[in-house]
């Protein structure tokens, strides 16, 4: 992306993105990590979308939804996460797919019970895959059973008498159904892969000057994979001059190197198969944050304040990491969190002049979730009342009394599927009881209404829902007892 100035950005937008103290601090070099949760903003939701249409030249932030059925999204049947589907349908943001998640088991208890990636989806039936992963002795692909969760760019299905990767079957079905942006995450690495490895030799080798090589590692690699697609926590450990993960040792080359298999596998699958027999029977796996640096550091968006660039990381968030403060904070939001992120970035920023201090702007998907569709016009009409009462509350405590007394007045006549949204776990998969047949393609609609609320005011409205639907959800059940 382009290098801009401030004159780029909206008025209202840069005075609450941009405080004096916070560009002083820049300026000075103190912050080599900074960010803002824009649902703790009084930014209207109207403005900050016009200001992404007005700059889409320069800032289109991705929105990281994990490989899986988006299928549903697209066409407004997919509950909670119908939120995706006015960020990329209206072009706010882009679909950045995150593959390094697990399919789920067969009674969705455990991995990816949201996207499901070890299954298809269609209007609102689950059909589970045939899954096949390597053989770690025989290297060949063997089938699974459902009962446990396996490693998606690592998983294999079956078309017709040909293996496809779950990877390549989800991306190529979404392909197929949308003209705009689309990324796969582990396609941003290898594309650049000189960079990838620059910085990680960098990070290994300033670890090593610590007393305690670890305090840095920990942040680098998060977890282990087996290539039969077993995917658990672990610590690289440094000792006399190697790395080790378990019983394997690497020198920082090899490690390097072994790091990359992941993105290649979820990038290039038929690659991976030829290669695989001389691979490792086990390989490291890259941070959650550490891409999430890759990600912002190679998808640049450069803004100058008062002669200094800064890397400025527009990225719409879903619940895990945007949340719906004050109610769900996000994972940015914790102490530990910002501290990796200093730590990593403090040595980048320090030894690569290349890379600039990172702001991450995270804006919180969720919101749309108080979006309606035309499966059910009552729903509409009540949100509107509902939006046009806490608009002009300012206090967090008034905007939840009025929440509370809406939902109380009106939740006889919202939609289940509406209420289900708000429910744990709620993901992709819908009951049929929820869903209508009349349509193949739901609208959901971004009422006027709606974009006169700030970012805050449906934030907390997003939190109270959550909690009202979910406390009335617990009730039921222990009746039920």
């Amino acid at each position: 992306m382009s290098k801009k100035d401030m004159n780029g950005l909206s008025k209202s937008i840069e005075e609450l993105i941009f405080s004096d103290e916070k560009i002083e601090k820049i300026l000075l070099n103190e912050d080599f990590f900074s960010w803002l949760n824009i649902g703790t903003t009084d930014i209207t939701i109207s403005n900050f979308l016009d200001f992404l249409k007005n700059n889409r030249n320069n800032t289109l932030p991705p929105r990281s939804g994990h490989i899986g059925n988006w299928e549903a999204i697209l066409q407004g049947k997919a509950g909670m996460m119908d939120f995706n589907n006015l960020i990329v349908k209206e072009n706010y943001g882009y679909p950045l797919i995150y593959c390094f998640n697990q399919t789920e088991d067969r009674n969705l208890e455990m991995g990816d019970i949201v996207y499901l990636p070890g299954s298809l989806i269609d209007n609102g039936k689950r059909v589970e895959l045939d899954l096949y992963t390597l053989d770690i002795m025989e290297r060949k692909l063997i089938k699974r059973n459902r009962e446990n969760c396996y490693f998606t760019p690592f998983t294999f299905t079956k078309v017709g008498n040909e293996f496809i990767s779950l990877i390549e079957l989800h991306f190529r079905r979404l392909k197929e159904k949308v003209d705009f942006t689309l990324k796969l995450e582990p396609q941003i690495i290898m594309d650049n892969l000189v960079e990838y490895r620059k910085i990680l030799k960098l990070l290994l080798t300033e670890s090593l000057k610590k007393k305690n090589p670890e305090s840095i590692l920990q942040h680098i690699f998060s977890h282990k994979i087996t290539l039969d697609g077993e995917m658990s926590r672990t610590k690289i450990l440094y000792e006399s001059g190697y790395f080790f993960l378990g019983e394997d040792k690497y020198n920082m080359e090899d490690l390097i190197e072994t790091s990359i298999i992941p993105f290649l596998a979820a990038n290039n699958p038929m690659k991976f198969l030829q290669l695989q027999k001389g691979l490792p029977p086990q390989v490291p796996l890259i941070s959650n944050m550490m891409i999430g640096i890759f990600t912002a550091v190679f998808e640049l968006n450069l803004v100058n304040i008062k002669g200094k660039d800064l890397n400025i990381h527009y990225h719409w968030g879903a619940r895990d990491m945007a949340g719906y403060p004050p109610f769900k904070n996000g994972y940015f939001s914790s102490k530990s969190h910002r501290k990796s992120y200093k730590r990593i970035l403090e040595i980048l920023v320090t030894y690569d002049k290349n890379i600039k201090p990172i702001y991450f702007v995270i804006i919180p998907a969720v919101v749309f979730s108080l979006c309606p569709s035309n499966m059910y016009q009552t729903d509409s009409a009540i949100m509107k009342i509902l939006f046009n009462r806490i608009k002009n509350l300012s206090l967090t405590e008034d905007i939840i009394l009025e929440v509370e007394r809406w939902y109380f007045e009106y939740q006889n006549e919202m939609s289940d599927y509406f209420k289900n949204k708000f429910k744990v776990k709620s993901g992709i998969l819908q009951s049929k009881q929820y869903l209508k047949d009349e349509l193949d393609i739901y609208e959901i609609y971004e009422l006027e209404e709606f974009r006169e609320l700030s970012f805050r005011q449906a934030c907390v409205a997003v939190g109270m829902l959550h909690k009202l639907i979910q406390a009335k959800e617990v009730n039921s059940e222990i009746s039920m007892l």
